[in-house]
């Protein structure tokens, strides 16, 4: 199945190789990917956008009580224009609140004592995201052939990041972008479908192109980790939110960003010199 743009769409219900075979490709050829009947029940996603709503409506003042710069804001609120994407000058017109794995070493996470629901509901999100995430590993692992836990090993207990994103409404005048141009750091990301359009990838021959995806689903993308961990075969590709052309409530979305534990080597010497000898085409 094909979404639009050449963006192809995987059913998660299709299970096992021929799965993991729709998957894999969709992530090596386009670095993009749309999963439906991932799951999560539409009742829980409406909720945690409901919540969501509420809490970045919150005064501003009040919003930054809960900001974390002691921990570069892996947890916590962000404010609007405060993140800038690698190489813009520009701020992203975005704000947005982090929550990291429950017991994490590094990092406790913080709620909003204003609007309690958060704290209940975000963490069953997290939980959804991760074990769907786990299938998506397992599917990879498939298609490369690896070893059962090769690649499942690496996240278990992983930094992974829920980021709940705010994008407000387009004030006239207002230079930049929702979010300028970048690649995720990260090895893979999951991201509910937005409210909202406005997500646009960069194809291979430069061109941006949107991304249209089912209500509820799920786009998935390769961040530079996996890029890194796969020599290259899993692209990490460029995207973007671009402005709406007129006014439209504003923007909402959940990334769920998937990362190793910190101690984890992503590529070995032998590794990175197989790579390079290919690169200088003297090994294929």
């Amino acid at each position: 199945m094909t979404g639009t743009y050449g963006v192809p769409v995987v059913d998660m219900k299709t299970g096992g190789p021929e799965f993991a075979q729709r998957f894999g490709t969709g992530l090596e050829k386009v670095g993009f990917v749309v999963i439906v009947n991932h799951g999560i029940e539409a009742r829980l996603l409406k909720r945690v956008y409901e919540i969501a709503r509420q809490v970045f409506a919150l005064p501003t003042e009040i919003k930054k009580k809960y900001e974390t710069p002691e921990t570069g804001r892996q947890v916590g609120y962000t404010p609007f224009q405060m993140e800038h994407a690698k190489g813009s000058d520009l701020p992203d017109l975005k704000e947005f609140w982090h929550l990291v794995r429950p017991g994490n070493r590094s990092y406790l996470n913080v709620f909003p004592d204003e609007i309690p629901e958060f704290e209940m509901i975000m963490p069953e999100l997290f939980r959804s995201l991760d074990k769907i995430s786990v299938r998506l590993i397992r599917a990879l692992e498939y298609y490369f052939h690896y070893s059962p836990n090769q690649l499942e090993e690496l996240v278990q207990e992983g930094n992974s990041v829920l980021r709940v994103l705010h994008y407000p409404d387009i004030v006239p005048g207002m230079e930049g972008v929702r979010s300028a141009a970048h690649e995720d750091i990260n090895f893979l990301t999951l991201m509910v479908a937005a409210t909202a359009a406005g997500l646009e990838i960069k194809n291979r021959d430069g061109v941006w192109i949107p991304v249209h995806h089912p209500p509820g689903s799920i786009v998935v993308n390769a961040g530079d980790m996996l890029e890194l961990f796969t020599f290259g075969k899993f692209p990490s590709t460029t995207h973007r939110v671009i402005n709406p052309a007129k006014p439209d409530g504003g923007r909402y979305s959940l990334p769920f960003f998937v990362q190793p534990r910190p101690e984890v080597p992503l590529v070995t010497a032998g590794g990175f010199l197989a790579q390079r000898l290919r690169e200088n085409r003297v090994m294929t």
